[in-house]
């Protein structure tokens, strides 16, 4: 720690550093007063008259002096740190006294002599008596110096002038030290002064924040006081749960305002008296009973859970945690705190919700995979039959014994080729021309298809006027109507209504369920109710499973509301359904709305149209290369085969020049689609590739798509939808360019 001396010794030093520094300022002030008009005047009096070596000093002075001033007017100049004034005057001095030796001593110029007396003045009261002794000596032998070498200058006046100079000069140097030493007596006086009235100031400082620290401390010990009568009572009254006290027969003494909000009493009631089992419901009153009396006893019981009742009839879930109120040994009561765990309870089943929502995903995820597996393979099957069939229908006529069974073969293909379309719509695998559509023509257009096979239901549409358009796969979204249309025709076996709406909505609109949590924007709603027998909530929940059917066995493959489901989410899309037994189903579909045009669309061509030129398949299946192959050359072009992507790409280099198009399977081992698409890209930035695949138009194909693929095929392919891709290919700028 710092002593007293130290402290006392630091602060005479401040004082002094203090008046010494109001001094500097002062002096250099008065220079800048008294000075700097006659340095200016006379510096330019010498240049002007050729004097150019005393000018050039006296403008050097001038400048030294000038930027002194500013030095000592800046905030941060403090007396002991700053060297900087001591630079100044000595530089000051020494062209001071070079000055007057020169003008005086060397040129003889007794006109000089006026600054020969301002020079001991300026130097005592700006260096102190010991340092400016020193200057003037330097000063008078420099004089005397060039007195006796340049006697002989007849400049030089009179040895008898120039003893009266030195003996002036000598007695203003005495008057100098004289003033000096009585500026130095009145400075140390004044600083004793302020050093009295310092050490007072802080004798009385010190008594006052002693003083004012025993108040302090008196404050805070009543404060404290205070505090401790009244902090059970504001403590409970501000904490966030219901503090109280009963007595051993549990009538309540106390209770913080929480407990009046969350009950919902009133003083009064409080007053009259309330039992604190009359607070939960009849059943939890036993076993809260039983609780109190085991705290009573001494037992540790922890938190106990119990549903609480309000004075309204209302109820919320409560923990309790209590413990016994003792006085002088007796046991006088229980005090504990109640917490409202309505919100921790909503949270809990939040998460089981969640919990459900993820394990619902996991199921449909896993059956979906499953569903678009079968379905590929599947689709790669029924390619082969569908092949062969074609190629035998194409060189018989309707006469041919064989023709009637080979039509019926391909139209069960053909029924099977919709059942794995049912899958991948499932499987979120089945978008394949995704562009702008309208709505109300696709419902319009198939509630009158299907109007006409079943006279029975009355079909109501409401569709809105101003229905924005929506980004989707026309045949999947009929596909999607078709399905809930025979469902709502199936819940009604003796005829009923079926009504269509369409209108526009927001996410703002669509039910949040365990299943989704909608995205903001735009969507389209469309509803379809029916007047059905409805279902009960275990069929509802469960209704988009795939193979799950209410039908008998053998009527129903239970992939219809599944292939929805699978459709509609593929489409960034919701659905929910609302249904009660004897009181029909109502499903609500939510489509992301588009400001795109809508498109209008183009109709297939009628007949299988031959073709020329060399077309190289890939597949590596096959039984299916095979078929492919052997339709290509029916079709009339010249086929190359490969069965794996790294040999089609080798083979696509070498023939590049002679290769028209590349029909290309998307799935096969080692070397996909993808990559082999990439590797012709860059054989030939032209090359015409046409996908096929025994999925519908999923993630990867649509990818190769818009990286300019020119069209998608989906197994099983005949021979007609084969011309029809080969042909509008092939017609835009030529095949191989």
């Amino acid at each position: 720690m710092v002593s007293v001396s130290e402290l006392k010794s630091k602060f005479d030093e401040d004082i002094s550093d203090s008046i010494e520094l109001s001094y500097r300022k002062y002096l250099v002030k008065v220079c800048m007063v008294v000075a700097l008009p006659a340095l200016i005047v006379f510096s330019v009096r010498d240049l002007i008259i050729g004097n150019y070596f005393v000018g050039t000093i006296l403008s050097a002075m001038t400048l030294i002096l000038v930027s002194l001033f500013f030095h000592v007017r800046r905030p941060q100049f403090k007396f002991k740190e700053n060297l900087i004034y001591e630079y100044f005057l000595t530089a000051l001095f020494i062209l001071f006294g070079f000055f007057i030796a020169y003008s005086v001593g060397f040129k003889g110029d007794f006109s000089r002599i006026p600054w020969a007396y301002v020079f001991p003045v300026v130097v005592f009261f700006a260096l102190g008596a010991f340092r400016a002794f020193l200057w003037l000596i330097i000063l008078l032998v420099a004089l005397i110096s060039m007195d006796i070498l340049f006697a002989a200058n007849e400049h030089v006046l009179l040895n008898e002038l120039k003893l009266r100079f030195y003996m002036s000069f000598l007695m203003v140097i005495m008057a100098s030290f004289f003033f000096e030493r009585l500026k130095k007596r009145y400075q140390t006086e004044l600083i004793e002064n302020q050093q009295t009235l310092k050490e007072s100031e802080n004798k009385y400082r010190v008594a006052y924040e002693q003083l004012n620290r025993e108040m302090k401390e008196r404050q805070r010990a009543e404060g404290a006081l205070r505090e401790s009568e009244e902090r059970f009572r504001e403590m409970a009254e501000l904490m966030p749960l219901t503090v109280f006290e009963s007595d051993i027969i549990g009538n309540l003494t106390f209770a913080n305002r929480k407990a009046f909000d969350n009950f919902g009493y009133s003083q009064e009631d409080f007053d009259r008296g309330v039992n604190s089992l009359d607070m939960l419901v009849p059943e939890d009153r036993q076993q809260a009973a039983e609780n109190i009396a085991k705290i009573m006893g001494g037992e540790e019981i922890g938190l106990n859970e119990y549903t609480a009742l309000r004075k309204d009839g209302s109820k919320f879930p409560i923990m309790v945690h209590s413990t016994t109120i003792v006085r002088d040994g007796e046991t006088l009561g229980i005090k504990g705190c109640l917490i409202d765990i309505t919100d921790r309870k909503k949270t809990e089943e939040e998460r089981r919700r969640l919990e459900t929502q993820f394990h619902q995903a996991q199921k449909l995820e896993t059956i979906g995979t499953l569903a678009g597996g079968i379905a590929h393979d599947f689709n790669n099957l029924m390619a082969t039959i569908l092949g062969n069939t074609s190629l035998l229908l194409y060189d018989i006529d309707n006469t041919h014994p064989h023709y009637e069974p080979l039509k019926n073969i391909e139209r069960q293909i053909k029924r099977g080729a919709e059942l794995t379309t049912q899958l991948l719509g499932y499987a979120r695998k089945g978008k394949y021309s995704v562009k702008p559509v309208n709505l109300n023509q696709i419902v319009e257009e198939s509630a009158t298809a299907f109007g006409r096979t079943r006279k029975e239901i009355t079909i109501q549409c409401e569709l809105a006027d101003d229905l924005l358009a929506v980004e989707a796969d026309q045949g999947q979204i009929q596909q999607v109507l078709l399905n809930l249309f025979v469902n709502a025709a199936d819940a009604m076996p003796q005829g009923g209504n079926l009504v269509l709406k369409t209108s526009n909505a927001t996410h703002n609109d669509i039910k949040r369920s365990n299943q989704y949590h909608p995205a903001a924007g735009d969507y389209l709603c469309l509803t379809v109710s029916d007047t059905g027998m409805g279902m009960d909530e275990k069929v509802r929940q469960r209704i988009f499973d795939p193979f799950f059917s209410t039908k008998a066995s053998g009527k129903g493959t239970g992939l219809g509301l599944a292939s929805v489901y699978g459709i509609i989410k593929n489409h960034g899309g919701y659905i929910d359904v609302q249904s009660q037994k004897e009181q029909g189903s109502q499903f609500s579909i939510f489509l992301p709305a588009t400001d795109k045009k809508v498109l209008e669309f183009a109709e297939p061509a009628p007949e299988i149209m031959q073709g020329s030129g060399t077309i190289l398949i890939v597949d590596d299946e096959k039984m299916v290369l095979d078929v492919g192959a052997r339709l290509l050359k029916k079709l009339g072009y010249t086929v190359q085969e490969s069965n794996n992507g790294r040999n089609a790409v080798a083979l696509y280099k070498k023939l590049q020049d002679k290769i028209n198009l590349v029909v290309l399977d998307i799935v096969m081992p080692d070397m996909g689609g993808g990559e082999v698409y990439d590797r012709l890209k860059e054989i030939n930035p032209k090359v015409k590739v046409l996908l096929s695949s025994g999925y519908s138009i999923d993630d990867q194909a649509r990818e190769i798509m818009e990286r300019g693929g020119d069209g998608f095929m989906q197994k099983p392919f005949s021979m007609k939808t084969m011309s029809e891709k080969l042909s509008e290919i092939l017609s835009k700028r030529g095949g191989n360019e």
